[in-house]
């Protein structure tokens, strides 16, 4: 199956887990901490135990990149080697954590990792689907949660075209949205969304949030989808970043202007 088909088949398998009162009981969630990382970590648990219920290879990254690397050998030259035409290892590998595995340490998680979930659906480890789980608590309203950074997609994408362009053809990246109800009984999950990064209309997009961590920011039930090439969509998030910065960058500009010509003028009065 190619990755269209297997989104589909995924998303009739969520559904029907949404019908299993059961099975959409998240463990280890509840009213209290259902914020933040104390929130992710479970949610992004039951969405890999679903997916592995259902016959996927789906792994954490660590647990992912542990299998690529034994397959290489613990060589820091052949792993660097054999990644540097593989377009996931940007989002995914650190040299401290090819460091770890030749020393015999058993890889943790990333804070920096570019997917909380890794689908592999083909025999090559190129093969592979990038997952961010996000989820929501369904009664609560909140702004849109930070789902990645754009800087890091644009330097990503660049550095892609730079070394090798057709090798976008073969980068998956999809938003998974968990949303859910919780008491201090515990926690299901009420709704599943899956969105493509390359469908997503840039134009539709919320709020890229220059003052933290450049992060796009979408809830992703509401994310936008529409037809267009990878290239394409490469462009027109360019083109929306470039535009966001300089209407960022202006206002700052002149908030800032203002707040040193304040200053400088109180300065003069208290001379």
């Amino acid at each position: 199956m190619n990755p269209t088909q297997i989104r589909g088949q995924i998303v009739s398998e969520f559904e029907k887990t949404l019908q299993n009162v059961k099975a959409r009981k998240i463990v280890g969630l509840s009213k209290s901490d259902a914020y933040g990382h104390e929130a992710g970590m479970p949610v992004e648990s039951w969405a890999i135990n679903v997916l592995r219920a259902n016959g996927w290879k789906a792994y954490y990254p660590n647990e992912f990149l542990a299998e690529v690397f034994s397959g290489i050998g613990k060589d820091e030259i052949k792993i660097t080697r054999a990644l540097t035409n593989i377009w996931w290892a940007p989002l995914l590998v650190s040299r401290q954590q090819i460091k770890k595995f030749i020393s015999g340490e058993v890889l943790g998680r990333w804070q920096q990792e570019g997917a909380d979930i890794v689908l592999k659906y083909g025999a090559s480890i190129e093969q592979v689907i990038l997952i961010n789980v996000k989820s929501h608590e369904s009664k609560r309203s909140s702004r849109p949660p930070n789902i990645m950074s754009a800087q890091r997609l644009i330097e990503f994408f660049h550095g892609i075209l730079r070394r090798n362009a057709e090798m976008i053809n073969r980068v998956e990246l999809w938003f998974l949205g968990v949303y859910y109800s919780a008491s201090e009984k515990g926690a299901e999950a009420s709704s599943v969304f899956i969105r493509d990064l390359f469908k997503l209309d840039t134009s539709q997009i919320p709020q890229i949030n220059f003052d933290a961590a450049i992060q796009i920011q979408w809830h992703i039930e509401d994310m936008v989808e529409i037809q267009q090439s990878k290239p394409e969509f490469i462009k027109r998030l360019a083109e929306t970043f470039i535009t966001e910065w300089r209407t960022h960058s202006r206002s700052k500009t002149k908030k800032y202007e203002k707040l040193v010509g304040e200053i400088s003028h109180l300065i003069k009065s208290y001379k």
